[in-house]
């Protein structure tokens, strides 16, 4: 992830650069944004707070006994889901450091991140500009109605207008 940033503001000859992420992807980009001053802004779809419980026992067996899971269409292989259940108390210390404005979405019917973890994870995330936004009869994956799209579509643009004045970038 840091490879690309750097790759991006070469060619965009931009000081900046936001990052959006999901679900387990957040992890990066928020370790990322806890250690650099070039990241303006960070919108976050489902992202974990525990992420020692984002994989469960039977994941973490069948992905030892694999070598990968395939989960929601996404292949997560075996180093990763270690790495991951593993890196808890390095990426809460990572949260507080954040102070990149943050806009954090989640379904109101995630089966992985509870609402409960969402306000975990907003609690503690350092960020001054942080938001917090609920999408109704959305799941962790984001398969979204017309409705619900327009509604996660309202809430990055919202989030946009009211950072675009403090970021180095054109939207």
């Amino acid at each position: 992830m840091e490879a690309v940033i750097d790759f991006i503001k070469r060619k965009t000859k931009k000081r900046s650069v936001g990052i959006i992420a999901k679900s387990i992807s957040c992890v990066p980009a928020f370790v990322l944004a806890s250690k650099r001053k070039d990241i303006a802004f960070i919108i976050a779809l489902g992202a974990p707070y525990n992420i020692e419980k984002y994989w469960s026992k039977e994941e973490l067996e069948e992905v030892r006994k694999k070598g990968y899971i395939f989960y929601k269409g996404f292949k997560y292989g075996w180093k990763y889901a270690w790495e991951m259940s593993n890196f808890q108390n390095k990426y809460v210390e990572a949260l507080k450091k954040v102070t990149t404005p943050t806009l954090l979405l989640y379904g109101e019917k995630d089966e992985k991140v509870s609402l409960d973890e969402a306000n975990m994870l907003f609690s503690t995330l350092g960020s001054k500009e942080k938001k917090l936004e609920i999408i109704k009869n959305s799941d962790h994956s984001f398969k979204l109605d017309e409705m619900n799209l327009r509604e996660v579509e309202k809430a990055i643009l919202s989030f946009m207008n009211e950072i675009r004045k403090q970021c180095s970038f054109s939207a």
